[in-house]
């Protein structure tokens, strides 16, 4: 059965990425940005992780993908450089 939202839209399954709830889905409304709907539904679809700790450890694993992540598009980006000043790529 599909989950509809208080405006009767199909709810949209998200990921949580605060420091409180890290990794864990839940359904909102897909207008949730306009002020217009004031929808305001919400619901959990993942239980909470046992504890803070946990927590903490998913939220930080988060960050470090992210910011891994970064790091490799700057790298790309550098790279892609110094093949143009070269001469080995034409165009970016």
């Amino acid at each position: 059965m599909a989950n509809l939202c208080w405006c009767g839209q199909l709810a949209t399954c998200r990921t949580s990425w605060t420091m409180n709830n890290p990794g864990r889905r839940f359904l909102g409304c897909p207008n949730y940005l306009d002020p217009t709907t004031n929808c305001n539904y919400f619901m959990w679809v993942d239980v909470e992780l046992p504890n803070q700790w946990y927590q903490r450890r998913m939220y930080q694993l988060h960050v470090n993908l992210r910011d891994a992540q970064n790091e490799l598009r700057n790298a790309q980006a550098e790279l892609v450089q110094v093949q143009v000043s070269i001469g080995l790529c034409r165009f970016m």
